[in-house]
Protein backbone atom coordinates (compact mmCIF):
# COMPACT_ATOMS: atom_id res chain seq x y z
CA UNK A 1 0.00 0.00 0.00
CA UNK A 2 1.12 3.47 -0.44
CA UNK A 3 0.57 5.02 2.36
CA UNK A 4 0.53 4.69 6.37
CA UNK A 5 -3.42 5.24 6.65
CA UNK A 6 -4.42 4.22 2.45
CA UNK A 7 -7.24 2.49 3.52
CA UNK A 8 -10.06 0.99 0.81
CA UNK A 9 -12.38 0.01 3.67
CA UNK A 10 -12.82 4.39 4.71
CA UNK A 11 -14.35 4.47 1.49
CA UNK A 12 -16.66 1.74 1.89
CA UNK A 13 -17.53 3.05 5.40
CA UNK A 14 -18.89 6.72 3.80
CA UNK A 15 -20.72 4.70 1.04
CA UNK A 16 -22.11 2.60 3.28
CA UNK A 17 -23.26 5.72 5.33
CA UNK A 18 -24.86 7.10 2.61
CA UNK A 19 -27.28 4.59 1.38
CA UNK A 20 -27.92 3.80 5.16
CA UNK A 21 -28.67 7.42 5.39
CA UNK A 22 -31.06 7.35 2.40
CA UNK A 23 -33.01 4.22 3.69
CA UNK A 24 -30.90 1.45 1.54
CA UNK A 25 -29.46 -1.75 2.97
CA UNK A 26 -25.70 -2.86 1.63
CA UNK A 27 -23.79 -5.44 0.69
CA UNK A 28 -20.01 -5.40 0.30
CA UNK A 29 -19.01 -7.93 -2.24
CA UNK A 30 -15.10 -8.92 -2.98
CA UNK A 31 -15.23 -11.46 -6.16
CA UNK A 32 -11.35 -12.29 -7.05
CA UNK A 33 -10.16 -11.68 -9.93
CA UNK A 34 -9.29 -8.89 -12.45
CA UNK A 35 -12.07 -6.89 -14.05
CA UNK A 36 -13.73 -9.87 -16.20
CA UNK A 37 -14.28 -11.51 -12.68
CA UNK A 38 -16.18 -8.38 -11.41
CA UNK A 39 -17.69 -7.80 -15.11
CA UNK A 40 -19.42 -11.70 -14.31
CA UNK A 41 -20.09 -10.92 -10.83
CA UNK A 42 -21.93 -7.87 -11.94
CA UNK A 43 -24.12 -9.47 -14.40
CA UNK A 44 -24.92 -12.14 -12.57
CA UNK A 45 -26.90 -9.64 -9.51
CA UNK A 46 -28.19 -7.60 -12.63
CA UNK A 47 -30.07 -10.63 -14.47
CA UNK A 48 -31.06 -12.10 -11.44
CA UNK A 49 -32.63 -9.01 -10.04
CA UNK A 50 -30.80 -9.56 -6.70
CA UNK A 51 -30.35 -6.03 -5.90
CA UNK A 52 -31.54 -2.51 -6.87
CA UNK A 53 -28.28 -0.89 -7.89
CA UNK A 54 -25.00 -1.89 -8.02
CA UNK A 55 -21.73 0.57 -6.99
CA UNK A 56 -18.36 -0.84 -8.07
CA UNK A 57 -15.22 1.17 -6.77
CA UNK A 58 -13.00 -0.72 -9.28
CA UNK A 59 -13.27 -0.66 -13.52
CA UNK A 60 -15.00 -3.79 -14.87
CA UNK A 61 -15.18 -5.12 -18.69
CA UNK A 62 -18.88 -4.44 -19.48
CA UNK A 63 -19.74 -2.70 -22.86
CA UNK A 64 -22.50 -0.35 -22.29
CA UNK A 65 -24.16 -1.58 -24.71
CA UNK A 66 -24.65 -4.82 -22.53
CA UNK A 67 -24.95 -3.30 -19.34
CA UNK A 68 -29.06 -4.08 -18.18
CA UNK A 69 -31.48 -1.59 -18.48
CA UNK A 70 -33.43 -2.24 -15.04
CA UNK A 71 -30.79 -2.56 -12.94
CA UNK A 72 -28.73 1.34 -11.55
CA UNK A 73 -24.92 0.35 -12.37
CA UNK A 74 -22.22 3.02 -11.23
CA UNK A 75 -18.69 2.43 -11.76
CA UNK A 76 -16.45 4.93 -9.43
CA UNK A 77 -13.05 3.23 -10.70
CA UNK A 78 -10.71 4.22 -8.12
CA UNK A 79 -8.67 0.98 -7.98
CA UNK A 80 -7.05 -0.94 -10.59
CA UNK A 81 -6.75 -4.78 -10.73
CA UNK A 82 -3.91 -4.36 -8.03
CA UNK A 83 -5.79 -2.07 -6.00
CA UNK A 84 -3.42 0.85 -6.79
CA UNK A 85 -5.49 4.25 -6.60
CA UNK A 86 -6.64 5.42 -9.81
CA UNK A 87 -9.59 7.89 -10.34
CA UNK A 88 -9.86 10.68 -8.06
CA UNK A 89 -7.01 8.97 -5.49
CA UNK A 90 -4.59 10.01 -8.79
CA UNK A 91 -5.43 13.58 -8.47
CA UNK A 92 -2.36 15.19 -8.35
CA UNK A 93 -3.45 18.81 -7.74
CA UNK A 94 -2.35 19.62 -4.16
CA UNK A 95 1.11 19.44 -5.53
CA UNK A 96 0.48 22.23 -7.59
CA UNK A 97 -0.98 23.76 -4.75
CA UNK A 98 2.06 23.22 -2.46
CA UNK A 99 4.65 24.53 -4.87
CA UNK A 100 2.81 27.44 -5.49
CA UNK A 101 2.47 28.64 -2.18
CA UNK A 102 5.93 27.44 -1.35
CA UNK A 103 7.18 29.81 -4.42
CA UNK A 104 5.22 32.51 -2.60
CA UNK A 105 7.30 31.86 0.23
CA UNK A 106 10.51 32.73 -1.59
CA UNK A 107 11.44 29.01 -2.32
CA UNK A 108 13.09 28.41 -5.87
CA UNK A 109 15.32 25.36 -5.86
CA UNK A 110 12.61 22.20 -5.16
CA UNK A 111 13.19 18.29 -5.38
CA UNK A 112 10.91 15.55 -5.48
CA UNK A 113 10.97 12.13 -4.14
CA UNK A 114 8.59 10.11 -6.26
CA UNK A 115 6.77 6.45 -5.61
CA UNK A 116 6.85 4.07 -7.62
CA UNK A 117 6.36 4.31 -11.35
CA UNK A 118 3.45 1.54 -11.63
CA UNK A 119 1.39 3.63 -9.21
CA UNK A 120 -0.83 6.29 -11.60
CA UNK A 121 -0.87 8.53 -8.31
CA UNK A 122 3.05 8.24 -8.48
CA UNK A 123 3.70 9.36 -11.95
CA UNK A 124 0.60 11.95 -11.67
CA UNK A 125 2.83 13.77 -8.20
CA UNK A 126 5.58 13.79 -10.61
CA UNK A 127 4.30 14.94 -13.83
CA UNK A 128 2.62 17.65 -11.78
CA UNK A 129 5.92 18.71 -10.10
CA UNK A 130 7.85 18.99 -13.37
CA UNK A 131 5.34 21.08 -14.80
CA UNK A 132 4.42 23.54 -12.27
CA UNK A 133 8.21 23.91 -11.49
CA UNK A 134 8.58 24.42 -15.24
CA UNK A 135 5.38 26.72 -15.39
CA UNK A 136 6.63 29.09 -12.49
CA UNK A 137 9.88 29.49 -14.02
CA UNK A 138 11.48 27.58 -10.61
CA UNK A 139 14.72 25.46 -10.92
CA UNK A 140 14.23 21.84 -10.45
CA UNK A 141 17.11 20.02 -8.68
CA UNK A 142 15.45 16.47 -9.92
CA UNK A 143 13.00 14.03 -9.18
CA UNK A 144 14.31 10.97 -7.73
CA UNK A 145 12.57 7.81 -8.40
CA UNK A 146 11.93 5.93 -5.04
CA UNK A 147 9.38 3.71 -3.91
CA UNK A 148 6.70 4.67 -0.81
CA UNK A 149 9.35 3.42 1.89
CA UNK A 150 11.20 5.57 4.66
CA UNK A 151 14.46 4.12 3.17
CA UNK A 152 13.57 5.76 -0.24
CA UNK A 153 13.44 9.18 1.63
CA UNK A 154 16.92 8.82 3.05
CA UNK A 155 18.68 7.46 0.14
CA UNK A 156 17.15 10.34 -2.01
CA UNK A 157 18.41 13.28 0.42
CA UNK A 158 22.02 11.15 0.31
CA UNK A 159 22.25 11.38 -3.49
CA UNK A 160 21.80 14.72 -3.15
CA UNK A 161 25.32 16.59 -4.18
CA UNK A 162 26.67 19.29 -2.21
CA UNK A 163 26.19 22.72 -3.83
CA UNK A 164 22.89 21.96 -5.29
CA UNK A 165 20.82 21.47 -1.97
CA UNK A 166 17.02 22.83 -2.99
CA UNK A 167 15.15 24.74 -0.67
CA UNK A 168 12.14 22.72 -0.67
CA UNK A 169 11.61 18.71 -0.83
CA UNK A 170 8.05 17.13 -2.12
CA UNK A 171 8.29 13.60 -0.61
CA UNK A 172 5.31 11.06 -2.51
CA UNK A 173 3.97 10.43 0.66
CA UNK A 174 4.37 10.50 5.03
CA UNK A 175 7.01 8.03 5.16
CA UNK A 176 9.23 9.12 2.11
CA UNK A 177 8.98 12.15 3.94
CA UNK A 178 9.85 11.28 7.42
CA UNK A 179 13.07 9.30 6.26
CA UNK A 180 14.30 12.28 4.26
CA UNK A 181 13.78 14.07 7.60
CA UNK A 182 16.30 12.12 9.18
CA UNK A 183 18.63 12.20 6.19
CA UNK A 184 18.39 16.06 6.63
CA UNK A 185 19.08 16.38 9.74
CA UNK A 186 21.74 13.81 9.43
CA UNK A 187 23.45 16.35 6.51
CA UNK A 188 23.33 19.07 9.43
CA UNK A 189 19.89 20.69 7.70
CA UNK A 190 17.36 22.22 9.53
CA UNK A 191 13.70 21.58 8.57
CA UNK A 192 12.22 24.30 7.81
CA UNK A 193 15.40 26.80 8.23
CA UNK A 194 17.50 25.14 5.30
CA UNK A 195 14.83 23.23 3.47
CA UNK A 196 11.07 23.10 3.43
CA UNK A 197 9.27 19.36 3.41
CA UNK A 198 6.32 18.09 2.10
CA UNK A 199 4.45 14.96 2.69
CA UNK A 200 1.23 12.93 1.31
CA UNK A 201 -1.49 11.13 3.33
CA UNK A 202 -1.56 12.80 6.80
CA UNK A 203 -0.55 9.75 8.76
CA UNK A 204 -1.42 9.91 12.50
CA UNK A 205 2.37 10.54 13.52
CA UNK A 206 2.72 13.48 10.89
CA UNK A 207 1.46 15.78 13.47
CA UNK A 208 4.04 14.61 16.23
CA UNK A 209 7.12 14.78 14.14
CA UNK A 210 9.67 17.49 14.97
CA UNK A 211 8.64 19.62 13.37
CA UNK A 212 5.14 18.69 12.43
CA UNK A 213 4.58 17.84 8.79
CA UNK A 214 2.60 19.50 6.02
CA UNK A 215 1.00 16.84 4.41
CA UNK A 216 -2.04 16.08 2.28
CA UNK A 217 -5.15 14.39 4.23
CA UNK A 218 -7.35 12.83 1.69
CA UNK A 219 -10.64 11.96 2.61
CA UNK A 220 -11.61 8.52 1.56
CA UNK A 221 -15.35 8.33 3.47
CA UNK A 222 -16.15 11.52 1.02
CA UNK A 223 -15.02 10.20 -2.40
CA UNK A 224 -16.97 6.42 -1.14
CA UNK A 225 -19.98 8.61 0.27
CA UNK A 226 -19.88 10.67 -3.60
CA UNK A 227 -19.97 7.55 -5.85
CA UNK A 228 -22.36 5.94 -3.33
CA UNK A 229 -24.31 9.20 -3.84
CA UNK A 230 -24.53 9.06 -7.65
CA UNK A 231 -25.85 5.36 -7.49
CA UNK A 232 -28.92 6.57 -5.32
CA UNK A 233 -29.32 9.22 -7.55
CA UNK A 234 -29.51 7.01 -10.64
CA UNK A 235 -31.82 4.46 -8.42
CA UNK A 236 -34.28 7.56 -7.95
CA UNK A 237 -33.57 9.13 -11.33
CA UNK A 238 -32.75 12.47 -9.55
CA UNK A 239 -29.14 14.46 -10.47
CA UNK A 240 -27.14 13.47 -8.33
CA UNK A 241 -26.14 15.93 -5.54
CA UNK A 242 -22.38 14.98 -4.29
CA UNK A 243 -20.64 17.12 -1.73
CA UNK A 244 -19.18 20.19 -3.19
CA UNK A 245 -16.67 19.73 -0.22
CA UNK A 246 -12.85 18.92 -1.78
CA UNK A 247 -12.00 15.69 -1.06
CA UNK A 248 -8.45 16.72 -0.53
CA UNK A 249 -6.95 19.63 1.75
CA UNK A 250 -3.41 20.26 2.39
CA UNK A 251 -2.48 20.27 6.50
CA UNK A 252 0.22 23.05 6.65
CA UNK A 253 2.55 22.66 9.79
CA UNK A 254 6.34 23.38 10.84
CA UNK A 255 7.89 21.52 8.17
CA UNK A 256 7.20 24.40 6.18
CA UNK A 257 8.35 27.79 6.10
CA UNK A 258 9.95 30.37 3.86
CA UNK A 259 12.89 30.10 1.93
CA UNK A 260 16.46 30.62 3.45
CA UNK A 261 18.17 33.77 2.75
CA UNK A 262 21.36 33.71 0.72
Amino acid sequence: MPSLTFNPSMMLSGATRTAHDAGYKVEIISPEGGAGARATRILELADGHMVDGILSFSSVDIPDADLPADTAIVIAAEFDDEMRGIGQLADAAPIVEIIERLAMLGHRRFFHIAGPAQFASARARATAFRETVGRLGLESMGVYGGDWSGESGIAAVQSIRSGHEPTAIVAANDLVAMGALRAATQRGWDVPGDVSLTGWDDAPGSAFLTPSLTSVDLNLERIGGNAMARLIAKLRDEAPQPSEESVSRIVWRESTGPAPHG
